[in-house]
Order: structure tokens, then sequence, then C-alpha cells
């Protein structure tokens, strides 16, 4: 995450035990590489089925965990 720089919060949603935040980096220009990332092994395709969330995950459009 940057320093003063605004992402817009999407969803807040508890999900089989995790707490995640869906964010929205308007800039993209700095990918998010944590957990819940488009490249976390926490995804499991029962979570994303629930999420809607394809097979590519968005770079723009990211997850993690609150």
């Amino acid at each position: 995450m940057l320093e003063d720089h605004a992402y817009g919060l999407l969803k807040v949603i508890e999900i089989k035990g995790h707490k995640l935040l869906n964010l929205r980096n308007p800039w993209g220009k700095i990918d998010w590489n944590g957990d819940w990332s488009p490249q976390s092994d926490k995804w499991t395709d029962e979570i994303k089925n629930e999420l809607e969330v394809g097979e590519e995950i968005s770079e723009d459009n990211f997850w993690m965990r609150y």
C-alpha cells in the first residue's frame, strides 16, 4: 500500500472465517502482492465462486484481509 494514496472501498465481507476488503486502486501502478492478491494461495475455487471472482483477478480491484 502507498502512503498519501486514496483507495476506494468497494466491499467488506466475511467469508469462510476470513474478513476481507475489496479495494479499488485507481492508479494501478503498484500491485498488492500479499494475502488475497491475485497470485495468493488463499484463493480457493469455492471462495472465488462465492465472491464472483473470475480466473483472472483484477489488479486495480483487489482483495485484502482486515
